[in-house]
């Protein structure tokens, strides 16, 4: 499911360039009276399987704050949602707070003013073009380290941490033949540029542009509708299909 959430400051005019931390406020309180679903969201190592992105109107970047310029302070989140549980919990959680004043960080109150179904695209050809709504994160988590690092789409490892990652999340659903379909996935990332985010106060590696794949259908579909790379719950990694 795809759906778009309007929003309107009611109090300030501005965002922290790291303003995903705001926003993921946002969607927590909505799904704190629902106690399990919020745990199963954030208490537990389940992979998130959807993706989001924020698109502010009219806004400029002044001394690392997005300022808001209309009367009207508008903002909107994108959501993708692979499944259909998922979907209908992340709906209702935004639903469930719409007019209601929330302060989401220091000096900034905000109301969800429309929820709204946008329409849905299953993958069902071998070639998917797309460009990013949100960046793409591409990271190399070492276990024994804790060390992250992260790549590009100019860097050669990205593709290969792609696919590596793409395995771990599908390998226990679909079993290891999946490994071969993950091996003759193409993807072209030659349109991609880099970019440097801000996340929780550390400053991360990330690509925006244009990205194709060649390959599965369901491959294509899986990364289309649960977004692309690393933190695509914390607001990375959606596209949208050009």
């Amino acid at each position: 499911m795809r759906f778009k959430i309007t929003c309107e400051i009611v109090e300030g005019d501005s965002f922290s360039q790291d303003y995903r931390r705001a926003i993921l406020k946002l969607f927590k309180t909505g799904l704190c009276k629902y106690q399990d679903i919020f745990n199963d969201f954030f208490n537990s190592n389940k992979t998130k399987k959807y993706s989001w992105s924020v698109y502010f109107k009219n806004s400029k970047f002044e001394k690392g704050r997005i300022y808001l310029q209309d009367e009207k302070k508008e903002f909107v989140i994108n959501f993708s949602v692979l499944n259909n549980s998922d979907s209908i919990n992340i709906f209702n959680a935004f639903i469930s707070i719409k007019y209601k004043e929330i302060k989401i960080s220091e000096g900034l109150v905000v109301k969800v003013t429309g929820v709204n179904k946008l329409p849905h695209s299953n993958i069902d050809t071998n070639r998917l073009i797309a460009k990013t709504m949100s960046p793409i994160v591409c990271r190399d988590h070492n276990k024994d380290t804790g060390e992250d690092i992260y790549y590009t789409g100019e860097n050669n490892e990205f593709i290969e941490i792609i696919k590596r990652n793409l395995y771990s999340e599908l390998r226990e659903e679909y079993g290891d033949y999946i490994q071969k379909d993950i091996e003759n996935l193409t993807i072209n990332s030659e349109k991609l540029k880099k970019i440097v985010v801000k996340f929780y106060n550390k400053t991360i590696n990330a690509s925006i542009g244009i990205i194709s794949f060649t390959g599965k259908s369901y491959l294509l579909d899986y990364i289309y509708n649960r977004g692309m790379g690393s933190l695509t719950g914390s607001g990375y990694g959606l596209l949208e299909m050009i």
